[in-house]
Parts: structure tokens; C-alpha cells; sequence
């Protein structure tokens, strides 16, 4: 859920530590072993966000910064000119990948920076027509897992849906005839990828920096939004701000049940 139409969305789970987004107050990170709460950025500071292990990249109007975990230190790693209407950020892996709008033409074009100098490696998207969940950008059609290099291949539409091979290396990923959506989901190192064309069971392409595997879900259960990282997991839901965090219970090495550790830790 996008964080501008409803009151929560699900954050990110870095090196242990969640980072979540509170209304009107801004960005937190919590510490699931002490219970600590600290505030990172003012809600007035930052436009949206992401995290790495390296530290927390923000759109702040025009200009894009990134606070490092270790000194605390803000940099800013790109400042859009004078047609510039507003930017959007998406990490992929250690670098980052801003795109910049253009009011002059209606265009849009994306650039990789270096994710800790902000020095332009390269235009990853010449200017075309935009919009916000345009397809045909390569932020929307590429990522890294851990050293990973992956990529959405169009596939011929099906009922007028788009389609998907997953492809690593020219590779494909998925079993023969499979295709998968765009948008993957992201929990923790990994990334989630829906298959397309579901009919009673809901199926994941999973993704790890060290190996694939499949899930498949009942679609009775109704999911909204969560994240984790194999130890943890956070919920939200969204009419209401409250985020709540959970422990996964193991047993004989498999997941078998969740122990509510603070039913909301945004007070």
C-alpha cells in the first residue's frame, strides 16, 4: 500500500533492524531484541525512502540524499535542474538508481549513481513518455539479489495482462511456460515474484542471493502487507497507523507459528 493513500505501509528489515514510516512524524528505525525506537528523519525532510546496509536514501524535494548508518552523515548524491518537477528513487544492490521528471517535454529518464558518491555510472533509461509505473523503465525490469543480476522479459500478453520470464544471465529461471507479474515483493534478501495467471493456489518465485525455491499459498488467506527477515516478521494494515511485530516460532527447522512481540511499536 502506498504510503500516500493509506495510514501505515510495510517498511524494510535491514541488518536486523526495521525501518518504518509513522504519519506526520517520520522515519524509525526499531531494534526487535531491545525494543528501541529512534527517529532517523523528520516526516518534513524526506518525500519517500529506501534502505540498504550502507545507509538511508531519501527524496527531499528536488535533491537526493543518502545518511549513512555508520557516521550519520548526510550526502547528497544528485540535484535535479531547473525542468526538473521531482525525482524517484530505487536501490539496486550498493548503487542507486534515480529517476528525474521533466516538465519541459513530459518526459522522464533514469540514471545509476554510485550509491555512496552519487557519481553517474551511466543513463540506464534514455527520456521517454512516463509514468509513475511505467514497465519499460529499468528499474521495473531489473534487479540485484545479493550479487545477482535479474531481469523481467516481456512475454505476449495474455487477456490483455503483461507477462514476465525471469531471467538471470540471459537464463530463464522458471519452468517451462511459466511467466511471472511485475512488482515483485521484497522480504528481506530476497525477492518474492508472483506467477502469472493464478487460478485456485496463489504461487511465488523466490529469489535468495543464495538459491531459488517455490512457495505456493491458499488463496482463501488474505495477506496484507508484511515483511521479514526469516527471524521477524512486521504487519501493517492500512486504515489504521499501527505496525506490529512478531516472532517466528521453529520447529525441526521449519516455521510453525508467530509469537507477538509488541502489538504496535509506533508508540
Amino acid at each position: 500500500f502506498l504510503r500516500t493513500g493509506c495510514a501505515a505501509s510495510i517498511g524494510e528489515v535491514v541488518d536486523g533492524d526495521y525501518y518504518y514510516h509513522v504519519r506526520h512524524r517520520g522515519l524509525y528505525r526499531y531494534d526487535p531484541e531491545t525494543g528501541e525506537r529512534e527517529r532517523i528523519l523528520s516526516t518534513f525532510w524526506y518525500d519517500s525512502y529506501q534502505v540498504n546496509e550502507y545507509g538511508v536514501y531519501y527524496i527531499d524535494g528536488k535533491s537526493l540524499y543518502v545518511l549513512d548508518h555508520a557516521a550519520k552523515k548526510r550526502t547528497l548524491l544528485y540535484r535535479g535542474g531547473g525542468n526538473c518537477t521531482n525525482l524517484h528513487l530505487s536501490l539496486y544492490g550498493d548503487d542507486v538508481i534515480v529517476t528525474v521528471y521533466d516538465r519541459e517535454n513530459d518526459r522522464g529518464y533514469q540514471l545509476l549513481l554510485d550509491g555512496m558518491t552519487g557519481e553517474v555510472q551511466r543513463e540506464v533509461t534514455p527520456p521517454t513518455d512516463y509514468g509513475y509505473y511505467d514497465t519499460h523503465m529499468f528499474s521495473q525490469r531489473h534487479f540485484r539479489v545479493g550479487e545477482r543480476e535479474l531481469e523481467l522479459v516481456p512475454l505476449a500478453a495474455e487477456d490483455n495482462e503483461a507477462r514476465y520470464d525471469l531471467q538471470e544471465n540471459g537464463v530463464s529461471l522458471l519452468p517451462e511456460g511459466a511467466a511471472v507479474d511485475a512488482y515483485p515483493d521484497r522480504l528481506g534478501d530476497a525477492l518474492w515474484f508472483l506467477r502469472s495467471h493464478q487460478t485456485s493456489t496463489d504461487t511465488y518465485y523466490i529469489v535468495s542471493p543464495s538459491g531459488d525455491r517455490t512457495v505456493t499459498a491458499d488463496t482463501d488467506a488474505e495477506w496484507y502487507s508484511l515483511t521479514g527477515d526469516g527471524q521477524y516478521v512486521y504487519s501493517c494494515v492500512p486504515w489504521d497507523d499501527y505496525q506490529a511485530c512478531w516472532r517466528l516460532v521453529y520447529e525441526g527447522g521449519r516455521p510453525v507459528a508467530l509469537a507477538l512481540i509488541d502489538e504496535d511499536i509506533t508508540k
